[in-house]
């Protein structure tokens, strides 16, 4: 919502395409990082985590890298996807 709010303050207009030009290659701040967007994606944080008996979350798995998107699912292996820091995955 904030990526989008920023891309409206920018173009100066309601008009869509005008916002969403503001949108593709821009990155924002949010809770877990920095997001990035490509023409058409989302570069996020993956995260895996389960719930304790108390019902909190403990993190299992953290990589610490943004992931490029994979939007039709054609990347076999974590070891295939193209991240910011390659090297954090595998160690």
């Amino acid at each position: 919502m904030h990526l989008a709010m920023r891309a409206l303050a920018r173009s100066g207009s309601d008009d869509p395409e005008q916002v969403l030009s503001e949108i593709r290659d821009s990155e924002s701040d949010a809770s877990q990082g920095r997001v990035r967007i490509d023409p058409n994606h989302t570069y996020l944080w993956p995260r895996i985590a389960r719930l304790d008996q108390n019902r909190k979350s403990q993190m299992v798995r953290n990589p610490g890298v943004r992931i490029k998107p994979d939007p039709y699912c054609v990347v076999q292996s974590l070891d295939d996807w193209s991240a910011d820091d390659l090297q954090s995955l595998t160690h």
